[in-house]
């Protein structure tokens, strides 16, 4: 699942940057452009509770398949759930469900409170009958990403089976957890 996910965000938009080289046209430098992303529905609205009970609202998108595996999508300070709309038709057209819904405040930099959000989406996935509870991972950029890791360091048996964050804030609050070991300190591939 973690594969995937990452082979998604890959076509995301956090592809090379690697410039053709100057000169004139070539084979290699002429290539067709990339073929447009696969159409996604566009969604349901999602009302749920965190799990400390402040209600939030999202943009759910069924799988193609029932039950289907699912992402939840967790966005960045000041930002909102529409940053990850180009990667819903890629998560779709692989067989995932998602949910990427608004934090409680776009302005909120507590990871451990965010975190709360996080797990109220999670347990609202796994309850639904076209979402396979065994099969939800979690995606973060920013403090997202942070409130992901507190989400699963905090809570190990949080129904998740992979998570990803991207780029995630420094907190002093996940510095100290990972030093008294509450929370598993970020690995990247090359730490493997």
């Amino acid at each position: 699942m973690t594969l995937v996910v990452l082979t998604l965000l890959a076509h995301a938009g956090c592809g090379s940057t690697d410039k053709p080289a100057a000169g004139p046209p070539t084979e290699a430098t002429t290539r067709p452009p990339d073929p447009p992303p696969p159409r996604a529905p566009a969604g349901t609205t999602l009302r749920f509770p965190s799990s400390d009970g402040k209600r939030l609202t999202g943009r759910y998108v069924p799988g193609p398949r029932s039950p289907a595996p699912a992402i939840v999508r967790v966005h960045q300070y000041r930002g909102g759930p529409t940053q990850w709309d180009p990667l819903i038709p890629y998560l779709r057209q692989a067989g995932y469900a998602s949910l990427a819904y608004e934090s409680r405040s776009t302005d909120e930099l507590d990871e451990r409170l965010l975190a709360r959000d996080v797990r109220g989406a999670v347990a609202t996935l796994a309850r639904r009958r076209d979402v396979d509870p065994a099969h939800i991972g979690l995606v973060g950029a920013s403090i997202g990403a942070s409130a992901v890791s507190w989400a699963i360091g905090t809570r190990p048996r949080l129904a998740v089976k992979a998570a990803v964050g991207l780029s995630p804030a420094e907190s002093t609050s996940l510095i100290e957890a990972g030093r008294d070991r509450h929370v598993p300190a970020p690995r990247s591939p090359a730490d493997r």
